[in-house]
């Protein structure tokens, strides 16, 4: 997962993710370290959250959701569990009573106190699920579809967006305020169980991934990753578009005509709204945007590749 936040972007590569755990699967009190490379950007296991100087990461193959607090003058942070028990299930619950089947696509909705995440492992039905940061309190908000793998979660003003990489479409739900109750999930976008690429009104997408959505909620970012694209929908006129790639797979920097993704995974709306970060391969890259969401004239630049962070 790649979030910007407190003036830093935390970038998690799948392809170079960094287990901090012990033998036992916990990672409590283990400090995990920590790179800067050009401009703030850090390389860390994926998905990771960041707000109010800590950062949330969603152990997946641990089955754990981990809060990471800095440790003062050191370039570390410390490791402790949130939620979650280490065993591999699904179960709600208050902190380590939970349990997770394999957090991923963390996303804070707007109050701050609400993180949404997609849990499809466990052998349990895929759901999206909320850890409550003030209780600890983890509970279901929605089962998805048999055959669902909810992947990217973003979320502004209480709703909340699911990328699902299986059938290749875009979901939408609205969580509801009763414990127990479970949210209608509709997919708004892409048709499921069909892979291809599309734009418009009759979108298509191929293993969507990473998403990030504007304040107002009117603009979804999508990681498209087997199209080798970013793409954009815009919910009011529920049709999609390309913000920047060819389908070429071949990652390159320059103006918005030029430029073009090789592997994107996820995406991360800077806080002004005017830079999109894209996770591309293992590489982290911003997108310059205009207010309304689309190309901005900065095109695309590289912050950073894993090789510069070694």
């Amino acid at each position: 997962g790649v979030s910007p936040g407190g003036g830093l972007l935390r970038a998690g590569m799948a392809a170079r993710s960094r287990r901090t755990a012990h033998a036992s699967g916990r990672a409590d009190a283990r400090p995990a370290r920590r790179v800067m490379g050009e401009e703030g950007v850090v390389p860390a296991s994926p998905p990771r959250l960041r707000s109010s100087g800590c950062d949330l990461v969603g152990g997946k193959m641990l089955a754990l959701l981990l809060l990471l607090l800095p440790l003062a003058g050191q370039a570390a942070w410390q490791v402790s569990t949130i939620a979650g028990s280490g065993s591999v299930g699904h179960m709600d619950g208050f902190g380590t009573s939970a349990v997770l089947g394999g957090p991923e696509g963390l996303a804070m909705d707007s109050d701050e106190n609400t993180v949404y995440f997609a849990d499809g492992g466990g052998g349990a039905q895929p759901a999206v699920r909320s850890l409550t940061l003030s209780t600890k309190r983890v509970r279901t908000v929605a089962a998805l579809p048999a055959g669902s793998c909810p992947a990217g979660v973003a979320s502004s003003g209480g709703v909340v967006w699911v990328a699902d990489r299986c059938r290749h479409v875009l979901l939408h739900l609205v969580p509801p305020s009763e414990v127990g109750a479970s949210a209608n999930v509709t997919s708004v976008a892409g048709s499921p169980g069909v892979a291809g690429h599309q734009e418009g009104a009759l979108a298509l997408f191929d293993a969507p991934g990473g998403l990030a959505v504007s304040g107002d909620g009117g603009v979804v970012w999508i990681a498209d990753r087997n199209n080798k694209r970013v793409r954009i929908w815009q919910a009011g006129a529920a049709t999609a578009s390309t913000l920047v790639g060819t389908g070429a797979g071949v990652a390159a920097d320059g103006d918005s005509a030029a430029a073009d993704v090789g592997d994107p995974v996820d995406v991360a709306l800077s806080a002004n709204g005017l830079l999109l970060y894209v996770v591309d391969g293992d590489s982290v890259r911003a997108v310059s945007l205009t207010p309304q969401g689309f190309g901005g004239y900065g095109g695309v630049r590289t912050l950073v590749t894993s090789t510069a962070l070694l």
